[in-house]
């Protein structure tokens, strides 16, 4: 189940970007047969970031830190190379970066 980085509040639909380049990114995951959560919840195995906009990385990185089962946040691109490839791709060279360091790092 995946989380995409559309809102400028975590979680919040209602603060939804319209033009969110990670918009094309919900219909491709829903197209390949994956769920999207309105929400970080417990079943959220993937956060889907895009580079042009990391400003929620802490924030996420916030809420990973408080759930027993950790979820991996990518960059889009992860999803691109997934659906080209036709498999699920290791996380490692699509990780999203914030001022901080590696958000799947340590936490």
């Amino acid at each position: 189940r995946f989380y995409v980085d559309t809102c400028v509040e975590v979680g919040r639909r209602d603060t939804l970007l319209t033009m969110s380049p990670l918009r094309l990114s919900e219909l491709e995951i829903r197209f390949y047969g994956g769920a999207v959560a309105d929400d970080v919840d417990d079943d959220v195995s993937h956060v889907v970031c895009h580079k042009s906009d990391l400003s929620r990385l802490e924030k996420l990185k916030e809420i990973r830190r408080g759930r027993k089962r950790k979820f991996h946040c990518v960059m889009s691109d992860w999803l691109g190379e997934c659906i080209e490839l036709k498999a699920l791709v290791a996380e490692a060279g699509f990780l999203a970066v914030s001022k901080t360091g590696y958000l799947n790092s340590s936490v």
